[in-house]
């Protein structure tokens, strides 16, 4: 394990010292232009290693196929840099309002059209176009393809907006009365659920992996500022025997969350890039893949750095 921690520590310098002086502008370009790569088949990159350190959501999108399906090979938008229009006029964002919209979630202002973008009407916007192109399996219970419009641009509009929808849907029109409320009440849950994950992920897999990058990056920092301590012998090799016994120490505290130290999430994050391995090796000791939550802020991790 020893020797794969070098070669991750490696690997990170590598990322650290190609992004350390970008704007950022040119971090988020640089961001998205490796996300688009590795959606479209480049599985030797960073993007591969953040999808692999979030492998609950790698597990699942391997077994969908990922990135070789052919639905996906189909789709114009497989990548979140071409999703990145404006809702309105379908104007291509600049990197800078790209960037403040997907990552700051702020408003912007579109070039074209001048209208006023928020995070919330981008998102439902996406969520209206993958839905009329039958990304989901709930379309086939309309009869009729949604739209998105600056009437329906908020989660109250759209919700209203959906609400008349499915009234007039005549799939459950033709029901009995008995059965209408009930159809009407489950297909408005069933929107509503798809919508709440696309809030958070834009991405056509399991996790949005641009902002896995940047959660990935601020960890990166952290270590390679301080590469010399980090690649020393006895650091690795006494960070790989805390994490061999940290393992076991969350087997024996089922239900709680249980930080780790630096030094220990740095072996971890190594051993994730082994998915067979880990997938193995965490199944023997809790009897299930274990998940690495990479959303845990920053300074719970430093606290035993």
């Amino acid at each position: 394990m020893e020797t794969k921690v070098v070669g991750h520590l490696n690997s990170m310098k590598q990322v650290f010292d190609t992004v350390k002086d970008l704007s950022a502008e040119n971090l988020y370009l640089y961001v998205s232009q490796m996300e688009k790569d590795y959606m479209y088949g480049a599985m030797d990159g960073f993007a591969h290693v953040v999808h692999m350190l979030n492998p609950v959501a790698y597990q699942k999108d391997l077994q969908s196929n990922f990135p070789n399906s052919a639905r996906r090979r189909a789709t114009h938008d497989v990548a979140i840099s071409e999703r990145m229009n404006c809702p309105y006029c379908s104007t291509k964002l600049e990197a800078a309002n790209a960037y403040k919209l997907h990552i700051k979630r702020a408003t912007i202002s579109c070039i074209r059209c001048h209208e006023q973008i928020t995070y919330e009407a981008f998102v439902l916007a996406i969520f209206v176009c993958n839905f009329n192109r039958g990304d989901y399996a709930v379309q086939s219970s309309f009869d009729s393809t949604l739209s998105f419009g600056k009437s329906n641009s908020t989660w109250k509009t759209f919700s209203a907006y959906l609400l008349t929808v499915v009234k007039n849907n005549k799939k459950i029109l033709a029901l009995s009365t008995s059965e209408q409320r009930r159809h009407s009440v489950n297909l408005r849950k069933e929107v509503r659920e798809l919508i709440s994950k696309v809030r958070d992920n834009l991405s056509c897999l399991s996790m949005d992996l641009i902002q896995g990058m940047y959660r990935q990056l601020s960890f990166v920092n952290k270590i390679c500022s301080n590469y010399e301590y980090w690649t020393n012998k006895e650091v690795i090799a006494a960070s790989v025997a805390r994490y061999y016994k940290f393992v076991p120490l969350i087997a024996c505290h089922r239900g709680k969350t249980l930080v780790p130290t630096m030094d220990i999430d740095l072996v971890w994050h190594t051993h994730q890039t082994d998915p067979v391995n880990y997938n193995n090796y965490t199944t023997s000791i809790l009897g299930r893949l274990l998940n690495h939550d990479d959303t845990i802020g920053s300074d719970d991790l430093g606290k035993g750095g």
